[in-house]
């Protein structure tokens, strides 16, 4: 098999039909996002996606084979396992002067923190590859890490995610860090050698060819529709993505990810973090709650977890307990108004509220202006709030993404905060709701986390 590898593409030419079928079969994957309904699972409905496609040149009329560049290793790696013989590797991607220095990278992040290892090795990760994913706990100091490379490389660098306040946040950082930075979302656009933008308002950009280097913060959510549009289109030398749970579980949607970004270049497990006091040690509460049976998952969600008077009487009490330093999770609007209604001092953070006014409430929390803090989905994934102490999760469901995410806005450690409490629910007497409470439970025990109490 001859191989051209270049910033967008990895082409193949097969010399037998044996590494066709393999290569093919390799980075072939199942789409099941339209065999899921009300009616539950339809197989008739999975597809069989390739990820590559054949090309043939009009010219010398030799046909060739083409996928996105990020797949490269993984194909190189498995050709090596089942003995296929790679004959030319024609390595066309652009390289740097500072891939090939030697470093020292802990000059690169503040040195008042006591415990930068894991930053670091991802550091050092990214310098030694064009493409990767980093797989960081929340609380690991991803902005760190972001603005170390930018400062190390001194490239022209986009870095997107979907959230304007995130977008604000990192921007922040980046001015922080020394660098000429600017930002561009839905309110306006500022121009810089860095630019953090949302990826609704990408295509704003007057000029993507300046930039070098990409990187996707909460690279989880780039297999949606908008980013894998944007990838498709644009090359860049080097692209990264963060997050602390890339894989939402789903392969297709990962392969779709890593088509791009290639691999899991690092991964930073918490029980580090938490042993180095880089992030707060978490007592997992466990509160039991019966539901009724439903016939469907719509229905369960709706009487189990939205409406389910026990249940938010449960997360009422618990709000009320702690005079601060309370945060609570709902993925429906109608919970995060019944909690904001019958808890004293709760303020209602959701899509509607306007970037300048979640700021400020945000602000607020964080001063202790504001006793109780709840939250739509808009504060699932990378909104950075040092002050929760008391994590309460009502909105249940089972995604492992969101989970890892959730746990993490609890984590952040400060001075005034060595240890957090997170409350989640085991939601008995419904098969759909207490099927994703067990899932939920396993995912703590995974991530290393400890069962304190069931109540």
């Amino acid at each position: 098999m001859k191989v051209e590898l270049n910033d967008m593409t990895m082409i193949m030419q097969f010399e037998s039909k044996e590494e066709e079928r393999f290569i093919k079969s390799f980075i072939t994957f199942k789409d099941e996002s339209a065999a899921f309904g009300r009616g539950g699972y339809d197989i008739r409905r999975v597809k069989n996606v390739c990820m590559g496609k054949e090309i043939t040149d009009k010219k010398t009329k030799e046909s060739y084979f083409v996928c996105f560049a990020g797949f490269c290793k993984e194909i190189l790696i498995e050709c090596k396992k089942e003995g296929i013989h790679v004959s030319s590797f024609d390595d066309r991607r652009a390289h740097f002067g500072f891939q090939k220095e030697d470093h020292d990278y802990a000059s690169y992040f503040d040195p008042k923190f006591k415990y930068t290892l894991h930053q670091q090795r991802a550091l050092e990760s990214m310098v030694n590859t064009n493409t990767g994913i980093c797989k960081l706990p929340t609380s690991a100091g991803k902005s760190s890490i972001m603005t170390a490379f930018c400062r190390m490389s001194k490239l022209p660098t986009l870095i997107l995610n979907d959230r304007s306040t995130l977008v604000m946040q990192l921007y922040e950082s980046c001015r922080s860090a020394g660098l000429n930075a600017g930002y561009n979302t839905g309110k306006g656009y500022k121009d810089g050698d860095i630019v953090v933008s949302t990826i609704q308002s990408v295509k704003k950009i007057p000029d993507f060819t300046k930039f070098k280097c990409l990187i996707i913060d909460e690279v989880h959510i780039a297999s949606s529709k908008s980013f894998q549009e944007f990838l498709k289109t644009v090359s860049f030398p080097l692209k990264y993505g963060f997050s602390a749970s890339p894989s939402n579980g789903k392969l297709y949607d990962f392969a779709k990810i890593r088509q791009f970004f290639g691999s899991i270049i690092i991964d930073v497990k918490a029980d580090e973090l938490i042993e180095n006091e880089v992030m707060s040690k978490p007592h997992i509460h466990l509160i039991e709650v019966n539901c009724d049976e439903t016939v469907d998952y719509p229905s369960a969600y709706d009487i189990g977890i939205v409406h389910n008077e026990r249940r938010n009487r449960k997360i009422i009490d618990i709000a009320n307990n702690y005079d601060g330093g309370v945060a609570i999770l709902v993925s429906h609007l109608d919970q995060g108004k019944i909690l904001e209604d019958n808890i004293k001092g709760a303020v209602f953070i959701k899509g509607e509220t306007s970037l300048d006014e979640r700021i400020k409430i945000i602000k607020d929390f964080e001063k202790n202006k504001i006793r109780v803090l709840i939250g739509s989905n808009i504060l699932n994934q990378g909104i950075s709030i040092n002050n929760i102490r008391h994590l309460i999760m009502a909105s249940g469901g089972k995604a492992q993404t969101q989970t890892v995410q959730k746990i993490g806005r609890a984590l952040r450690l400060t001075p005034e905060k060595k240890d957090a409490d997170f409350f989640d629910f085991i939601d008995s007497g419904n098969r759909f709701l207490i099927k994703h409470s067990k899932q939920r439970i396993t995912l703590y025990k995974k991530e290393g986390f400890e069962i304190e109490d069931i109540q």
